[in-house]
């Protein structure tokens, strides 16, 4: 779906998990990508792939969410993809993802498919629906 996307700029892969997005990611020409994650057994994941794979271009931030996000605000991500637990989502996760995106890059949102209705109006959202899950996938305008 990002396509060239990706290549622009660095990758930010919140609330990592494994960390597949984000290696994904790099395999696809991203030219470095911050994966944040704060569960031990999915960090130890994370570590042991980047090794596996000398990945040296992910950085891996251990830390809650937010907290990434309220200490990065400016940053400069071209593509900026939260897949948060699905019973722990914040109502102003795009909001908060939307400050650490660069001018003309994509703040993506993977959520379930209930929260459909808070997306189906927003004009500055493309919303794709993939079985149980959504993705909301933003444009950082110049205003924004």
């Amino acid at each position: 779906m990002l396509g060239p996307e990706v290549t622009v700029g660095p990758f930010l892969d919140l609330y990592a998990g494994t960390g597949a997005v984000a290696f994904e990611a790099l395999s696809r020409g991203a030219p470095s990508a911050v994966a944040v994650e704060r569960h031990p057994l999915a960090l130890d994941c994370l570590r042991r792939t980047r090794s596996d794979l000398d990945a040296q271009a992910l950085r891996l931030e251990t830390s809650e969410a937010g907290a990434f996000l309220a200490k990065s605000a400016g940053a400069e991500f071209a593509v900026a993809f939260a897949d948060p637990p699905f019973g722990d989502i914040p109502d102003d996760l795009m909001e908060r993802l939307l400050p650490v995106v660069c001018t003309g890059g994509l703040a993506m949102l993977q959520l379930p498919r209930e929260h459909l209705d808070r997306w189906a109006d927003r004009e500055d959202a493309k919303v794709r629906r993939y079985g149980a899950s959504l993705l909301v996938v933003v444009r950082k305008a110049a205003n924004s």
